[in-house]
């Protein structure tokens, strides 16, 4: 579309409109633009910052989880005088974190009932 400008002076509205000028002169000139209202745009989801946090969130969860079990092991071994509560933690800790990693990336990819 193309914008419709007019120019305006104290004394007189003059349009230039489809190839027409018209000069006049004045003392005050004031050329006012104006275009048609655009149409709204689509939503765009969510910010890349928000996604990226998102990620991050959900990357922390699965070491936690990783790591944890292992952690409180070594700490239950140290507490109690024992040597299996660290290596249980971390074999235990360390395949149920991975699964979850694989979970996340796949159910970020299936679609939902807001994507159908």
């Amino acid at each position: 579309m193309q914008p419709n400008i007019k120019l305006l002076c104290p004394s007189r509205q003059v349009s230039l409109g489809e190839g027409r000028r018209k000069a006049f002169r004045a003392k005050e000139l004031w050329i006012v633009l104006s275009v048609p209202p655009q149409p709204p745009s689509e939503p765009q989801g969510p910010s890349p910052l928000a996604l990226a946090l998102e990620w991050v969130s959900r990357i922390l969860a699965a070491v936690v989880v990783m790591v944890g079990p292992g952690l409180l092991g070594q700490w239950a071994d140290a507490r109690w005088g024992t040597r299996h509560w660290a290596l249980l933690g971390f074999a235990v800790g360390m395949p149920i974190g991975l699964a979850y990693l694989i979970w996340i990336t796949h159910a970020r990819n299936r679609p939902t009932q807001r994507n159908r």
